[in-house]
């Protein structure tokens, strides 16, 4: 659910916080890049919402952060809110509406 996958980042971002130097900023070379999948399926767009603006919220370069909306409804109002998001490190990717579909997961 989206609230396992905010607090598994909450948990792993106490481990990068060690890559901080003294005065509190990022030693970028040694992060990695994350990437925080977020599925969806005719879930509230609120709540969807709510969830997109916490992934991109987090205290992490941003350059290095990327959040990905993986929409199995492929709903138009979930692709205009991401669009009307306009962040560079957000993206959002849909299934195909009228091919048939196996192993979702």
């Amino acid at each position: 659910t989206d609230v396992d996958i905010l607090s598994n980042i909450k948990g792993n971002y106490r481990s990068y916080s060690s890559f901080r130097n003294p005065s509190g900023i990022f030693i970028t070379r040694r992060l990695p890049k994350v990437r925080v999948m977020i599925p969806c399926y005719n879930e509230p767009l609120e709540v969807v919402k709510d969830t997109i603006l916490g992934a991109l919220g987090i205290d992490y370069p941003k350059e290095l952060l990327q959040v990905t909306i993986c929409d199995d409804g492929s709903r138009d109002e979930l692709k205009v809110l991401v669009v009307e998001e306009g962040r560079s490190n957000l993206r959002y990717f849909a299934r195909k509406k009228g091919k048939e579909h196996h192993a979702k997961a």
